[in-house]
């Protein structure tokens, strides 16, 4: 009888640890953002700082421009725009070479542009982008913003407004 408490406890203790290895630290992650990401709660804000905190404590991780980029998503979705392009920023710095980073370097663009209002930096952004990730996705994405950044929907729509450009 005291073995089989003694294994019950081993079991129990054994199945509440921590994740420990950068593997089960992603899974518990993955785990727990697929229904937090677009939530607006103190969770999901709780959860941008466990990616960041992935990305930093896992630094060498495929994961970890995606941690990096998930938290910045989620900052950008509590409307904490200046951190999320921190973050999107430190994306391009720590990670220039991965997909996210293309995403990320776009991103700053938008935020500046978009939500900040701020076309100069917006422009920044943009041009750096470009420049950084010609072969992007994002490329006709970020060229359209360009042309259209400062405008109205009136002068959008004027008929020869784009084809001046």
């Amino acid at each position: 009888m005291r073995y089989k408490i003694l294994f019950l406890f081993l079991i129990l203790g054994l199945g509440c640890q921590k994740a420990t290895s950068e593997k089960e630290a992603w899974a518990e992650l993955e785990k727990e953002s697929v229904d937090e990401h677009f939530k607006q709660g103190e969770k999901s804000l709780k959860l941008a700082e466990q990616f960041l905190k992935f990305s930093q404590e896992f630094p060498a991780s495929p994961n970890a421009p995606k941690a990096l980029l998930k938290s910045a998503q989620l900052c950008d979705a509590h409307r904490l725009t200046k951190t999320a392009i921190e973050r999107y920023q430190e994306v391009v710095q720590r990670f220039p070479n991965s997909e996210e980073a293309a995403q990320a370097s776009f991103l700053v663009g938008f935020a500046y542009s978009n939500v900040l209002g701020d076309t100069t930096e917006a422009r920044k952004a943009y041009e750096q982008f470009l420049k950084n990730y010609p072969e992007s996705d994002l490329v006709p994405s970020a060229r359209l913003e360009l042309l259209t950044m400062g405008k109205s929907l009136d002068d959008l729509f004027k008929p020869d407004s784009l084809a001046s450009q």
